[in-house]
C-alpha cells in the first residue's frame, strides 16, 4: 500500500480537522478522500488516534523547534502497547513527524490565531493583510489567511484568482498555497489563477518562485508560467501578452499595438465573454492600434467599426463585423 499522503491532504488540513477548526469545504475534501477506500479510512483513524496520543507530549512552554523527534516517537509508542506491523509503523511514523515535529507547534499558534477566510461571489474584492500586503480577489474566489503571520513566514491559501502586491520582507517570505503548487516571494506584485485545469502565475514586478513537488521555476517581471493538472507538468517561464488580457478582470484595460483583427476579436471575446464573427476573410488583413479603458463592449465595437470602416450587425448569439477589408489601407 502507498503510505504517502496525497498532495491535497495537507498537514494544515489534518490539524484543522483534528482540532475541530476545518471549514465545511475542507471537511468535504477530507471526507471525499476518506470514502474512496477502506485503506484511507483506516489511515485517518490511525492518524486521529496518534493525534490524541500526542496530546500527552505537548506542553504550552515546549520549544518545538528543539524537540527530539525520536524521543517523542518512543513516547507515543510507549502509550500503544501493540506491536505495530510494518504498514502501521510506517503510517504512524509519517504521522508522528507531521504531528509532533510540525503539528503541535503549529496548532498552538493556530489556536491562538485562527485562520480567516475571505470569499467573493459576483464581485471583485480587496483585502489588506496585517503586514500591509494587498490582495485583489477576482469573482468566485477565496483566500484563507491568518490574522497575524508567524515570524518565520507569511502563508496564505488561494482558490480562484487574485492579484497580490506583497510588502517586501527578506526575513519573512510570503508563501501562497495554490492547488497542488506553491508560490514563494519576498516582495513583488503578481497574479495567480487556480482552476480545475491549471495554476497560472503572471509576474508584474519582481521575481516569484513557482513550485510543484521537486519542480521549480523562477518567473520575473513580464513573464508567466503554468502548472497543468492534466499532465502534472510545470511549464518554463514565457513572456506575457502586451495586450493585457490576463489582467483585464482587474484593470478593465486592453492595449492593441498593430495586432491583426482576428487576434483583436479573440481577445475581446474572452475579455467580455461574448462571440464576434468576421464576415469576410478579407478582414483578416486589418490591424488595430488603440487602447480601451473601462469601455463597454458596444463602444469598443463602434470604435473598431469606425476605425476600419466596418458595419456591425447582431443576432441572439453573436456580433458580426462586415466590410471590404483593409488591403487598401
Amino acid at each position: 500500500m502507498n503510505t504517502k499522503l496525497p498532495d491535497h491532504i495537507s498537514t494544515e488540513l489534518l490539524i484543522r480537522h483534528f482540532s475541530g477548526l476545518a471549514s465545511k469545504e475542507e471537511e468535504l475534501v477530507l471526507m471525499h478522500w476518506t470514502n474512496t477506500s477502506v485503506e484511507n479510512k483506516e489511515l485517518l483513524r490511525e492518524l486521529h488516534t496518534l493525534w490524541a496520543d500526542t496530546g500527552a507530549i505537548s506542553t504550552p512552554n515546549t520549544d518545538y523547534k528543539k524537540r527530539d523527534i525520536d524521543a517523542a516517537w518512543q513516547k507515543v509508542l510507549a502509550q500503544k502497547p501493540v506491536s505495530p506491523t510494518n504498514r502501521t509503523y510506517t503510517l504512524l511514523k509519517i504521522a508522528a513527524i507531521i504531528l509532533v515535529m510540525v503539528g503541535v507547534g503549529y496548532l498552538v499558534r493556530f489556536l491562538q490565531d485562527p485562520q480567516k477566510t475571505y470569499t467573493t461571489h459576483s464581485t471583485v474584492g480587496n483585502i489588506q493583510l496585517e503586514d500591509g500586503s494587498v490582495v485583489a480577489l477576482n469573482e468566485a474566489s477565496q483566500l484563507t489567511y491568518p490574522g497575524s503571520f508567524s515570524t518565520e513566514e507569511r502563508r496564505v491559501a488561494l482558490s480562484g484568482e487574485a492579484f497580490f502586491e506583497i510588502t517586501p520582507n527578506p526575513n519573512q517570505p510570503f508563501i501562497i498555497e495554490a492547488g497542488p503548487t506553491q508560490i514563494r516571494v519576498l516582495g513583488t506584485s503578481f497574479n495567480v489563477k487556480v482552476d480545475d485545469k491549471s495554476v497560472t502565475v503572471i509576474v508584474e514586478t519582481g521575481t516569484v518562485q513557482f513550485t510543484r513537488g521537486n519542480e521549480s521555476v523562477l518567473i520575473v517581471q513580464g513573464e508567466k508560467a503554468t502548472f497543468s493538472n492534466t499532465t502534472e507538468t510545470l511549464s518554463p517561464a514565457q513572456k506575457t501578452s502586451s495586450v493585457g488580457l490576463e489582467q483585464f478582470w482587474r484593470t478593465k484595460s486592453l492595449r492593441f499595438s498593430g495586432e491583426k483583427l482576428p487576434e483583436v476579436i479573440r481577445t475581446i471575446e474572452e475579455a467580455y465573454a461574448t462571440q464576434i464573427k468576421l464576415g469576410s476573410e478579407k478582414l483578416s488583413d486589418c490591424s488595430l492600434s488603440v487602447t480601451f479603458n473601462n469601455d463597454t463592449l458596444e463602444n469598443i465595437l463602434d470604435v473598431i467599426a469606425l476605425t476600419l470602416n466596418l458595419e456591425i450587425s447582431q443576432t441572439d448569439q453573436q456580433y458580426i463585423l462586415t466590410g471590404k477589408g483593409c488591403t487598401d489601407y
